[in-house]
């Protein structure tokens, strides 16, 4: 097969994805009931009784963040999203350890979906009704799960982000209905927005946030579909802001409604449980209410999964047909998919599942890889947000407001964020930084023999396909 990145057997479906599909793929992301239910767990585990603060924390975060990619999107689209912003503004060694650190939270990310729900929730359910769950169920299911969600990205982008609309509609609006019923019941205190509540003060409540910004930090994934959307240089900036709105309001509420339902004094029960929301549903809903639960949690973790190898595939493509990973990424089946892409993001996450769940447990594992992927990603989001001012310099269309100051708000959040993982110092918490500190060797490693490989034309690598001046 040629390795011609312009062959048709190379290049992506052009402009199939109007407002709908990528607004699905951006809060598909998100996995608003599987957040809920798994990636906010370390929140609590942190900030017990503050929960709802530091999940507030993230989400005001998390606007500063979103005007980073709302603002190239107003520029630049491409299969490599953060990939071609960042390249574009300082260079491609940069952008490639941005893109880079992107890989390594989608990897964790999709590692995590199995064991979401064969290690946490089955056996949460089965306690509730007095069994236990074999030993092999984990290990053995958790990949199976894995295997399932990546056959729909093999199928086509379309058929995907359809069933992706329908099961995230779905999430939120049980959410929704699920809080409002809950926040009577409860014990209502403004004590759960300080962080009073928490047994380490407010470096718990920063903490418990980088979970709560894991949860929402999927929205950006509809940037990867900049070269199969119909308008993407007008329509992916809309679906960032729709969907955080939306993602903030039903994360604050929910983490609200679990706090005050479950006892703000008495979180630390919340986290022994494994997963609140499902002990919640059974004493306010019976039987019921957590077969739903259980029937939208389990689809939910496939949705998500489905829509992360839909975003990383996309990554990776770019990063094939740049000839900064090999060139097979950018192979596509008859469906139009990067089916080597995705194939090897399921190895991928299935030895990272397995792996960490041999040395930490399925609750040690599950937090674990959340921390990961909420630490590598905030720091691919800051190194965007670096970025954004020398792009906007560049192009000599710099905003003091958007592209300076909001920037360095969400930086400086960032850093006090990341304070958290040291202090206090406690295991295994300080080994997510150390891990990051060698990837990124590694992706400088991988850029350097590139660009010897490369020579003159390495200046030209991650130049963003799709560009303001070609839209009409």
């Amino acid at each position: 097969m040629s390795s011609d990145p312009n062959t048709e057997s190379h290049v992506l479906e052009k402009g199939v994805l109007g407002l709908r599909y990528l607004a699905a793929q951006s809060i598909g992301n998100i996995a608003p009931l599987g957040a809920v239910l798994f990636a906010l767990i370390g929140s609590i585990q942190y900030a017990y009784g503050s929960f709802p603060l530091a999940i507030l924390i993230a989400m005001i975060v998390s606007i500063f963040w979103v005007n980073i990619p709302y603002q190239f999107s107003k520029k630049l689209a491409g299969a490599g999203g953060f990939y071609h912003y960042t390249s574009e503004a300082l260079g491609p060694t940069y952008g490639f350890v941005t893109a880079w650190l992107y890989i390594m939270y989608y990897f964790f990310f999709i590692a995590v979906g199995g064991l979401n729900v064969f290690g946490l929730m089955v056996p949460t359910l089965l306690s509730l009704i007095g069994a236990q769950t074999p030993w092999w169920i984990p290990p053995v299911l958790g990949p199976v799960l894995l295997i399932i969600a990546a056959i729909p990205p093999l199928l086509g982008i379309r058929p995907s982000l359809k069933y992706v609309f329908v099961g995230a509609m779905l999430e939120i609006a049980f959410l929704i209905g699920i809080s409002i019923y809950l926040i009577p019941h409860g014990i209502n205190t403004p004590l759960v927005f300080t962080p009073a509540l928490s047994p380490t003060g407010f470096s718990g409540v920063l903490l418990g946030s980088i979970y709560g910004f894991t949860a929402i930090g999927g929205i950006a994934s509809v940037v990867y579909l900049g070269e199969e959307a119909k308008r993407p240089i007008h329509e992916i900036r809309r679906v960032l802001i729709l969907s955080y709105i939306l993602a903030a309001v039903v994360f604050v509420l929910t983490a609200y409604a679990i706090t005050v339902a479950w006892g703000p004094t008495q979180m630390a029960s919340a986290v022994n449980m494994g997963i609140p929301l499902a002990g919640l549903a059974m004493k306010y809903l019976g039987v019921a209410g957590l077969a739903v639960l259980t029937a939208l949690a389990i689809n939910s973790v496939l949705v998500v999964t489905v829509d992360a190898y839909l975003a990383t595939s996309r990554l990776f493509y770019a990063l094939g047909r740049d000839g900064m990973l090999p060139r097979s990424f950018m192979k596509l089946n008859r469906r139009k998919s990067p089916y080597i892409a995705l194939l090897s993001l399921l190895i991928g996450s299935l030895i990272i599942s397995e792996l960490l769940y041999a040395v930490f447990g399925a609750i040690g594992a599950v937090t674990f890889m959340f921390l990961m992927a909420g630490v590598s990603s905030l720091i691919a989001h800051m190194m965007g947000g670096v970025a954004l001012p020398a792009f906007f310099r560049k192009i000599r269309s710099l905003n003091w407001l958007y592209h300076v100051v909001l920037p360095v708000i969400f930086i400086g959040s960032g850093i006090a964020i990341g304070y958290s993982l040291f202090v206090p110092f406690v295991f295994p918490v300080y080994l997510s930084p150390v891990l990051i500190v060698i990837w990124v060797l590694a992706a400088l490693y991988i850029a350097l023999r590139v660009k010897r490989r490369k020579g003159s034309a390495w200046k030209d690598m991650g130049k963003a396909p799709v560009r303001e001046e070609l839209q009409s």
